[in-house]
Order: C-alpha cells, then sequence, then structure tokens
C-alpha cells in the first residue's frame, strides 16, 4: 500500500494530474523519463520485469488458494488434476469479459473498484466484529 502510493504520488508529481490522467501507463512513461546522475537511463525493463513478476505471484496464488477451496470443499485428495482445467476455464472467461482496452477500463472503473473496497475493508471489519462478539479475537 505505501509503494503504491509513493509510485502514485511520484508519478503525479513528475508530469502533473493531466497528464497522468491521459497517459495510458503514466508509471512506465516516468521510469523511462528517469535517469541516475545521467548514468543509469533506461530501466524500464527492470521495472516491467518486477512488475510481471509480481502478477505472475499474485495469479499463482489466486490460483492455488481457489483449487485448495475446492478441493476441500469436494473432499478431494489432491487438486492438481484440476490446476489445468481450472487454467483453461480462466483463460477463455477472461476472453469473454472484455475484448477491449476500454471495456476493460470501464470493469475497472465501474466492479472492480467497488469489489475492492469490499473485499479490502468491508468484509474484513465485519469479520473483526463477528471475531469481537464471539470473543474469538
Amino acid at each position: 500500500m505505501f509503494i503504491t502510493s509513493m509510485i502514485n504520488i511520484l508519478t503525479i508529481g513528475t508530469f502533473g494530474y493531466s497528464v497522468v490522467q491521459r497517459l495510458p501507463l503514466p508509471f512506465l512513461s516516468m521510469v523511462k523519463r528517469m535517469s541516475v546522475f545521467k548514468a543509469i537511463e533506461r530501466t524500464e525493463s527492470v521495472v516491467v520485469l518486477l512488475w510481471v513478476l509480481a502478477d505472475f505471484v499474485l495469479l499463482s496464488t489466486f490460483t492455488y488458494v481457489i483449487l485448495d477451496m475446492i478441493k476441500s470443499t469436494f473432499g478431494l485428495n489432491d487438486s492438481k488434476p484440476l490446476i489445468n482445467i481450472f487454467l483453461v476455464l480462466v483463460y477463455i472467461s477472461a476472453l469473454f469479459i472484455c475484448r477491449s482496452r476500454y471495456e476493460l477500463e470501464a470493469l475497472s472503473v465501474k466492479v472492480q473498484t467497488p469489489t475492492s473496497v469490499a473485499f479490502g475493508t468491508i468484509i474484513p471489519t465485519i469479520i473483526f466484529i463477528i471475531g469481537k462478539i464471539k470473543k474469538k479475537i
């Protein structure tokens, strides 16, 4: 959370609010312009590598958690046979959810932002309150 906030502050501080609003990938544009004493430049490949690696780890973790939930729900001994089927279904559903960048942005604004707020603040607060009421926390 802190790193994301710092990235946003640096990007807005570098370009300004109106330019950041129009850029497709403002952070990557900022990294392209960055240099350290004119000696270290063009570090966007490292940033993109870290970006892709973070997304891969996040998606792998979500896949593991979902497959573990399916395994425990249906009482299966092993979830390895489900990995390929699950990932093919995720890929096909991703193709149908958004067909263009504009649909992806609309989905992000209308669905994912409220969902992130719900999963990040509302649901943990409710779970905490229920735990306090049951005296388990």
